[in-house]
């Protein structure tokens, strides 16, 4: 379902599309990306249903665009490469299913969805992912947490509205400042 759990399953019919200028200003962000994701990209990370709905851009600006850089690039990907290695058949996605937007969001987005004042995502720096339910989102937590080559700030499993604990989990990567600072929710 759509984060708004409204009943659209993501990539059926949904509310609006981005338009044309958000999905024009995305395409020129990831064209001058300096690192070229392999499983995560800018636009997945800055998708918001509620944003679309209420018509509110949701285009980080260049400070937040560096930060969702360094969330690609030292631990989305490298946490990819390595579940992909171990399980090959499990698709992780960004988690569309919350409340809130899986990657960046501006602060009124975060206020309008509850969001914490001291939340990573209006800085760039945090990801929701979701590898299939709670039983994998489980394994990927443990995978990540128990990977010395991982970096990470704080890192959670998510529990939805509809679907009980580890929805998704929380990955949050602070350029120079890491933590690995695991948090119970």
């Amino acid at each position: 379902m759509c984060e708004d759990n409204c009943g659209h399953e993501i990539g059926s019919t949904p509310h609006t599309a981005p338009t044309a200028e958000e999905q024009a200003a995305i395409a020129e962000i990831e064209k001058a990306m300096p690192y070229k994701p392999k499983h995560f990209t800018i636009a997945q990370l800055t998708r918001s249903q509620t944003a679309i709905n209420r018509g509110i851009p949701n285009i980080p600006n260049e400070t937040e665009l560096a930060n969702l850089y360094g969330l690609i690039e030292h631990l989305l990907d490298p946490m990819a490469e390595m579940w992909y290695a171990k399980y090959p058949n499990r698709k992780l996605t960004v988690n569309l299913n919350l409340s809130s937007i899986s990657g960046f969001r501006t602060w009124e987005i975060n206020g309008l969805v509850g969001g914490s004042r001291t939340s990573d995502h209006p800085n760039g720096s945090a990801g929701d992912i979701d590898a299939g339910g709670a039983k994998w989102n489980r394994k990927l937590f443990a995978m990540v947490r128990d990977a010395e080559k991982l970096q990470f700030d704080q890192m959670y499993g998510i529990t939805g509205r509809n679907s009980g604990p580890f929805a998704s989990v929380h990955m949050s990567y602070r350029i120079g400042a890491n933590r690995n600072q695991l948090i119970t929710v």
